[in-house]
């Protein structure tokens, strides 16, 4: 499903659901993808509809109007009292109390109202607080008759990062960046948005409705943590309240009971020889409930923490790659400096429907501790067959995937894998 289609799919076929589920009691609902958002404002049936529009605000799509455009604010747009000139501010009002909102117009708050200069007139004017919207911004939405659904893009999106401490806590913290002048609630979504704001959005919300009105999926009332909906993951971060800049939330996403550091080689079938790589560190755990975790995991940078005598201090900044429930998260550490390999192709040969190799690795562990160790070979778009294997090492695991072969061994001194494999065409 493209991008586009999940989000008109979701946004008013699956729209229903999330205001019995996520949203109750809410009519406004913010989509933050990962490079914008839209906002969808629930309008009453309303004969003369006016909504200031930030600059770089865009109405996508409004779902029932008998006509409406996009103009200019002007001062016609407020209800205000007059001052009048420079000096008759200057007497009336104590400057030293007067923040500056803008400068170009020029528009102050004192107290709890607003006031703004008018070049044309020459004259200083006041209004209430909730005008401000108006005089910053340049455009509105006017419409006639107008009831449903609007869709305006804001500029708003997110990024992620995770804290893994040295006893297992995962901290997530989603990092929304932008500005929102009220109250709504969010569900970010991992994807970009990629349509033309000036695009008709209205016959692509048919398609969507026919193609997908009966492949709904029920979404858990969870909050905070990612649900897949569509391949494209969905979370649900609750009401976000106004803000001009970042805005944080930070959960927790459990304790990983058992995680471990492995020097790994991953080779690639058609690899060349070579002499003396260190293996790379990764930090392993499993994805599950009963690892301490179980939800999925959306790509993005982790801070990595340990513990030297009793004190915690970061250790260093890498990537968490995406991870399913039940999958095998692999966090890249970079590379080691006790374990090294040299490899040699020991045979090669090609025929029409397959290629076969034997590899001889071997391996010194220069650390006066044993270590366990992860040796594996992959392909791309073919499968990839074990022929046989012989080693002196402990081989505490060996796990066959139609792309990928692994060994799980153990070092103490040194050794040596012979490892013959078959790509097949």
């Amino acid at each position: 499903m493209s991008i586009k289609k999940f989000l008109l799919f979701n946004l008013f076929f699956f729209s229903p659901m999330f205001s019995m589920i996520t949203f109750a009691g809410q009519q406004d609902r913010i989509f933050i993808y990962r490079n914008t958002s839209l906002l969808k404002l629930r309008v009453p049936l309303t004969e003369k509809y006016v909504l200031p529009l930030d600059n770089n605000e865009y109405v996508v799509f409004v779902e029932k109007a008998d006509h409406y455009k996009i103009e200019k604010s002007t001062l016609d747009d407020l209800e205000f009292n007059l001052i009048g000139t420079n000096e008759m501010f200057a007497k009336r009002f104590d400057m030293a109390n007067t923040k500056i909102l803008s400068k170009k117009p020029p528009i102050l708050k004192i107290s709890n109202k607003i006031y703004y200069f008018d070049i044309n007139t020459g004259f200083w004017y006041e209004t209430d607080e909730k005008n401000l919207d108006i005089l910053l911004n340049s455009k509105k939405l006017v419409a006639k008759n107008i009831e449903g659904d609007i869709l305006i893009t804001k500029p708003l999106e997110w990024d992620l990062f995770y804290d893994l401490k040295s006893n297992g806590d995962l901290y997530l913290t989603y990092l929304i960046r932008g500005k929102t002048n009220k109250s709504v609630d969010a569900l970010l979504i991992d994807g970009e948005l990629d349509f033309d704001v000036e695009e008709p959005l209205e016959d692509v919300y048919q398609d969507v409705i026919v193609n997908y009105s009966k492949s709904m999926e029920q979404l858990p009332e969870r909050k905070y943590t990612p649900e897949i909906i569509s391949e494209t993951a969905v979370i649900d971060i609750g009401e976000i309240q106004p803000f001009n800049g970042n805005f944080e939330k930070v959960i927790k996403v459990g304790t990983i009971k058992e995680m471990k550091d492995i020097p790994t080689l991953d080779l690639h079938f058609y690899t060349s020889s070579f002499e003396n790589r260190f293996l790379e560190i990764y930090r392993v755990f499993e994805n599950s409930k009963e690892n301490g975790v179980g939800v999925p995991l959306i790509s993005g940078d982790v801070r990595i923490y340990e513990n030297k005598n009793n004190e915690e201090f970061l250790r260093q900044t890498t990537n968490l790659p995406k991870t399913n429930v039940g999958e095998i998260c692999k966090i890249d550490l970079g590379q080691g400096w006790s374990v090294s390999a040299d490899l040699n192709i020991t045979h090669s040969y090609k025929s029409e429907t397959y290629i076969s190799r034997s590899f001889e690795i071997n391996l010194t562990n220069d650390d006066d501790k044993e270590k366990e160790i992860l040796i594996s070979f992959y392909t791309y778009e073919t499968s990839i067959d074990l022929l046989k294997y012989e080693t002196d090492l402990e081989v505490t695991e060996k796990k066959i995937f139609k792309d990928r072969i692994e060994f799980y061994l153990k070092i103490k001194d040194s050794g040596v894998l012979n490892i013959s494999l078959r790509s097949n065409k």
